[in-house]
């Protein structure tokens, strides 16, 4: 399957608006609540969503849609939104983002495109089987030799923040292969704002139900700043991101979406660079023009 521009621009755009977010979650994550974090989050992202609906007239009716394909639009919603990204932000707890991310990305994409193969019955050529080598080789350097920080090795990293950042790559490939089998010809905007909308009612239950308001991170330490931060996060990681993600599933499938995203560090460290002046190292950019190299071979 030969990937068009288009094809290639949706996938990288939710992947840079995951790169955005990224940063924003590392700052909050230590002082303010995972769910109550995350439960903003959504609705932030799935009011920008309606927004978007509504401006552009992408409203679909749920009666023209099988009881099946919604129920797997609201479960990949719930497992992947909800309990994913909620799990990693609280593995940012206990060790770092570097060491977080290729914990929960690479087993993303390995999960991921192991069950778009046995599964969705996705093909790959040879020559993307090993563009999706060259991208996780990439993958590896820039994000652990991306910055002369002086961070631990995994070996070194807590136990507990690892299992919560593979159990996040557990969810988001479940959910991704669940979104899959829900799309089929819905408009990828209606979607999204399902599978959103979902996650957020879901967290907002759990929150309450467990009385977790009460808790003194979520409230104590939240200023009118932290939430503005987490706002923003939300209408570009859920909003935007996640109607590029949903489209992108929809068009190329979810083997080849989750090697094409798992370049978000790679433009973290973009932007790095471009605005926060950090210096990147040669291991860095290295993984950089592998992990390119390694698109252009998944794109034939």
């Amino acid at each position: 399957m030969v990937l068009s521009v288009e094809d290639l621009a949706i996938a990288l755009s939710a992947t840079v608006c995951w790169a955005l977010t990224l940063t924003i979650n590392k700052i909050l994550s230590r002082t303010v609540g995972s769910v109550f974090l995350n439960t903003l989050r959504l609705w932030s992202g799935f009011a920008t969503i309606t927004a978007f609906v509504w401006i552009f007239g992408k409203y679909e009716s749920i009666s023209s849609h099988s009881g099946l394909d919604l129920v797997l639009l609201v479960a990949s919603g719930v497992v992947a939104l909800a309990i994913g990204d909620t799990v990693l932000i609280r593995s940012l707890s206990f060790i770092y983002v570097s060491q977080a991310f290729p914990v929960s990305q690479c087993g993303f994409v390995v999960l991921t495109t192991a069950a778009a193969i046995l599964f969705l019955s996705e093909v790959f050529t040879l020559l993307n089987i090993v563009g999706g080598g060259l991208i996780l080789g990439g993958l590896y350097l820039v994000v652990g030799f991306g910055h002369q920080t002086g961070i631990p090795s995994l070996k070194s990293a807590n136990s507990k923040g690892l299992l919560l950042a593979f159990s996040t790559a557990l969810a988001w490939a479940t959910g991704a292969v669940i979104l899959k089998l829900g799309l089929a010809e819905m408009n990828p905007v209606f979607a999204a704002s399902i599978r959103t909308f979902s996650a957020a009612a879901a967290l907002t239950v759990f929150q309450y139900g467990s009385h977790a308001t009460g808790h003194p991170l979520l409230l104590k330490n939240t200023t009118w700043e932290k939430i503005s931060l987490t706002v923003l996060s939300g209408i570009a990681g859920y909003g935007l991101a996640g109607i590029a993600y949903v489209a992108s599933v929809q068009r190329v499938g979810a083997g080849r979406t989750a090697l094409i995203t798992s370049l978000t560090p790679v433009f973290v460290l973009i932007l790095s660079v471009l605005f926060l002046k950090e210096k990147p190292t040669p291991q860095s950019l290295i993984g950089t023009m592998i992990c390119v190299v390694g698109v252009m071979l998944l794109s034939v």
